[in-house]
């Protein structure tokens, strides 16, 4: 059964069907990150501040908003202009879709009709040109 089988995320392990990013796994391996970053010993006092029940506990999956905001911090940080989580889809589908063509484009985003995959890959238009080159 899938939900049976595991896979290896970093250092942890998952069944392979669960989500590949979690943001309460980020936050504690970015806490874990800083602390081993730390040139002066921790005291006692400070060695676990976290709040027993906070108001805004990173959750297990994102959500479009979640996601959407993390993509405009990582874009701001990057220097790149702000872009929504569709430009990924769009930029995925048309490497798959110049690599292997229409059908696996399709099948990789989940598209039953292959038009509906069409509007998210970009046509080929270097394909055309070296087609027309060729026949003339």
């Amino acid at each position: 059964m899938l939900g049976d089988r595991l896979q290896e995320i970093g250092t942890t392990w998952r069944p392979a069907d669960a989500y590949l990013f979690s943001p309460r796994e980020s936050v504690e391996w970015r806490r874990r990150e800083l602390r081993a970053k730390r040139k002066s010993k921790v005291p006692p006092s400070q060695q676990d501040r976290r709040k027993r029940k906070p108001k805004n506990a990173p959750g297990e999956v994102y959500s479009v908003e979640s996601y959407d905001h993390a993509l405009a911090i990582a874009c701001r940080r990057a220097g790149l202009p702000r872009f929504g989580a569709n430009r990924l889809r769009h930029n995925a589908a048309t490497a798959v879709r110049h690599r292997f063509g229409l059908e696996a484009a399709q099948v990789t985003l989940g598209h039953a009709r292959a038009d509906v995959s069409q509007l998210y890959a970009e046509r080929n238009f270097d394909l055309a040109r070296r087609v027309a080159e060729e026949i003339g």
